[in-house]
């Protein structure tokens, strides 16, 4: 797509522009690091984001008698994945799910619907949707929250966010803002870098495809850009090459990291949302990043045995995990 046909897409990005959190506001937690060296074999080879914050207190649950989860009567339909064993039960998620580019964007479902910090919500591997107030579906941003701040993981290295960067994007106020992001996001994603075709600007303009966002047919395909904005954001970083493994080249976003591999050729998402569920559940959390989560509020909450499903409800106010991880 050229960029004189970006002169078209105020109205759809103008709609995506006021879910963006300003760049000089948004990823600046800063990024814990770890003495140990990154190895060589890192597995994270794939991958959420409006803003979760609430005043809703945790209601209290009494603590179940027998930590199992009852019996699943979830039916194994075409919502049902058993690559995970979730479903997606919320009609306004597999909405959402389907529109914004399904497996390739999100990965697999890996939760139940839930209740988070006041919200809705349900993981997947790449990304973390939730209903907000207005009952319509966003994404979770783990970077804006201060949720993930992790740049080690996994032996991989990725980037933190670059102030110079973000100080340098366009304000999503201004009048020319749906023009002014694109020209700013292909001139800093660039699809070739160190004599490789990393397809960073690609793999962001065609996240979202005709087909996927108009399922019904009679879409205009100047609105698909927006909808790239809106799982995405702006980019935030420059590429970084993994000085563990030169195979590995990275490039981060409002809303997620991208990650090259030479070894494949393909530019995917990182699986944030699996990272961060393994945080939450201590379950396969790799050894670098359970060193620098260890403060973290959401380290190993998950207890079934415990009210709300939490081991420190207090920490979490408006989340009840009650069987939040337990396969349907």
């Amino acid at each position: 797509m050229h960029l004189k046909r970006f002169a078209m897409l105020a109205i759809g990005l103008g709609a995506v522009s006021s879910m963006l959190t300003p760049l000089a506001q948004a990823d600046t937690t800063p990024t814990p690091t770890v003495t140990s060296t990154p190895a060589a074999s890192a597995t994270a080879t794939t991958t959420p984001t409006a803003s979760a914050t609430s005043s809703a207190s945790a209601t209290a649950t009494p603590v179940p008698s027998n930590c199992a989860a009852p019996a699943s009567t979830t039916p194994h339909d075409s919502r049902w994945f058993s690559q995970t064993g979730y479903r997606i039960d919320n009609d306004t998620f597999w909405d959402y799910y389907n529109k914004r580019g399904g497996i390739d964007a999100f990965g697999y479902p890996t939760s139940r619907t839930f209740q988070f910090l006041g919200f809705t919500t349900q993981f997947f591997q790449r990304r973390i949707m939730q209903l907000g107030p207005n009952g319509q579906a966003r994404l979770l941003n783990l970077f804006d929250q201060g949720l993930f701040p992790f740049t080690n993981v996994n032996g991989s290295s990725f980037p933190a966010p670059d102030p110079s960067l973000q100080a340098a994007a366009p304000n999503p106020s201004s009048s020319t803002y749906s023009t002014d992001v694109l020209n700013f996001i292909q001139q800093n994603a660039p699809n070739s870098f160190n004599g490789k075709s990393v397809n960073f600007y690609n793999t962001f303009i065609n996240q979202v495809g005709l087909n996927s966002a108009f399922p019904n047919g009679g879409g205009d395909t100047t609105f698909l850009p927006g909808f790239d904005l809106e799982m995405w954001g702006v980019v935030t970083s420059h590429p970084s090459v993994d000085p563990a493994n030169n195979n590995f080249i990275y490039l981060r976003w409002q809303r997620g990291i991208m990650m090259y591999d030479g070894s494949t050729n393909l530019t995917q998402a990182v699986l944030l949302g699996d990272y961060f569920k393994a945080i939450i559940t201590g379950n396969n959390i790799p050894g670098d990043l359970d060193l620098q989560a260890k403060q973290s509020s959401y380290y190993k909450q998950y207890n079934n045995c415990q009210a709300n499903g939490l081991n420190q409800p207090a920490l979490l106010p408006g989340t009840n995990m009650q069987f939040a991880f337990e396969t349907q």
